[in-house]
């Protein structure tokens, strides 16, 4: 993703949306059931096809999702969770961690 985008906070938010998008994030379903679940992963997909961050207009279509959960009380914790480790493990060079 960063050779894509060359911005590492863009490919951080795309990123976030993809996990948005299959992750089963037991937050949203703790604050929305399953409805709010279903809601974030159909947004986020339909965001994804368009092409997510990387669109034209997709920087703001992601601000006004933001803006909507927000409004629903719903927060993708576990999704960002998931970033976190992501983001993490990327600082790692590529090749065995424990070689043997």
């Amino acid at each position: 993703m960063m050779e894509e985008t060359g911005d590492s906070n863009l490919a951080l938010l795309q990123t976030l949306l993809h996990l948005m998008a299959w992750n089963d994030d037991t937050n949203l379903v703790s604050r929305g059931g399953l409805a709010g679940l279903n809601f974030v992963q159909q947004e986020a997909q339909r965001l994804l096809w368009q092409g997510g961050v990387l669109a034209d207009g997709g920087l703001e279509a992601l601000r006004q999702f933001d803006d909507e959960l927000i409004a629903r009380h719903l927060s993708p914790g576990g999704s960002a969770d998931l970033l976190a480790v992501t983001w993490f493990l990327s600082a790692f060079p590529a090749g065995a961690l424990f070689p043997l």
